[in-house]
C-alpha cells in the first residue's frame, strides 16, 4: 500500500492539483458520483469498479497469487492516506483471523510504505494495457511485505511517523534484498 505523490516535487500545476486531491472539479465530481450512485461507497475511487479495499479508498494495482497491492493516491483517498493504508492492513489481518485465539484461517503479512512512484498505463501497441505503479517505492513496499511474518503489519519509517500516535508498534532492523544498508521498520500486530 503506497502513496504516489511527493509534494516537494515541482510538477505541472494541473496534474499536481489533480493527484494531490486539491483540484476543485475533481472533488465536485467525486461528491456528485457518490450522491448519484447508491453503491459508490463500495467502488474504486478511480475506476468505480468494486473491490476489497473500498472501505479505505484504495486502488487495487494488482492481484498476483496470494498478494494484493493497494495504492493510496491522495487525490482519491484524502490527506490521511497513510492512516487509511495502515487501517486497511490491520483490517485485513483481522478479516483473516489473526485476532482469533484459535489462530488465523489464512496466515498473511502486510507491508505499508509511502513515497513517490510512477503510475500509468503500460503495454504494447495494439495489445493489452494495464494500470501499473513502478519505481523504488513499489520495490521497497514489496520488500516490507516479504519481511512480514504471519499476523504482522510492517511499516516504513515514513508511514510510522504519521501513525505513531494512533497505534503501537515495535521497531525492527531489517536486511532487505536490493538495499545495501539495514533499515528500521515498525511492526504492529493485532491484539
Amino acid at each position: 500500500m503506497i502513496d504516489s505523490v511527493d509534494p516537494t516535487k515541482n510538477f505541472n500545476p494541473l496534474w499536481r492539483a489533480i493527484f494531490s486531491g486539491e483540484h476543485p472539479e475533481l472533488r465536485r465530481g467525486r461528491k456528485m458520483f457518490r450522491l448519484m450512485s447508491p453503491t459508490a461507497h463500495d467502488r474504486c475511487r478511480l475506476c468505480y469498479a468494486g473491490f476489497v479495499f473500498t472501505w479505505t479508498d484504495a486502488i487495487v494495482d494488482k492481484m498476483v497469487g496470494d498478494e494484493v497491492i493497494g495504492i493510496y493516491v491522495p487525490c482519491l483517498t484524502g490527506p490521511d492516506y497513510r492512516q487509511r493504508a495502515v487501517a486497511a492492513g490491520l483490517k485485513l489481518l483481522r478479516a483473516t483471523g489473526h485476532a482469533d485465539p484459535a489462530g488465523p484461517w489464512l496466515s498473511i503479512g502486510v507491508g505499508v510504505h509511502s513515497g513517490e512512484t510512477f503510475m500509468g498505463s503500460i503495454g504494447v501497441e495494439g495489445g493489452n494495457y494495464q494500470f501499473a505503479a513502478l519505481g523504488d517505492t513499489m520495490n521497497f513496499g514489496a520488500r516490507l511485505v516479504g519481511a512480514a511474518k504471519g499476523g504482522e503489519l510492517i511499516m516504513s519509517t515514513t508511514v510510522w511517523n504519521d501513525v505513531s500516535g494512533e497505534i503501537s508498534a515495535e521497531p525492527r532492523s531489517l536486511e532487505l534484498k536490493g538495499y545495501a544498508e539495514r533499515v528500521t521498520a515498525y511492526v504492529a500486530r493485532i491484539q
